[in-house]
């Protein structure tokens, strides 16, 4: 066995019309994110469709074409095509 046995893929983005035919990932608060261009998203398993993320949005308000995000505790660190930065979380 080489551990790679898969019972089922399935492909997003092209009929999907919240999501691009491509997302970047992260985790925060301990909640996988999809975030692209259309926004910030997690995944409903039961519903098996994207929902948007209200939280990481709201964080991430007005800064545009994010590709990394990595969350250490309350600071968020992020990157884009032209900078490179953080916010720091402060209570809820």
């Amino acid at each position: 066995m080489d551990g790679l046995n898969l019972k089922e893929i399935e492909f997003y983005g092209v009929e999907t019309t919240n999501v691009e035919t491509y997302a970047y990932l992260c985790k925060i608060n301990g909640s996988l994110v999809f975030y692209n261009p259309k926004g910030f998203f997690y995944f409903d398993a039961l519903e098996n469709s994207f929902i948007k993320a209200k939280y990481p949005a709201e964080i991430f308000k007005g800064i545009n074409n994010i590709n990394y995000i990595h969350q250490d505790d309350n600071v968020f660190w992020y990157a884009t095509p032209n900078l490179f930065g953080y916010l720091i979380r402060s209570g809820n």
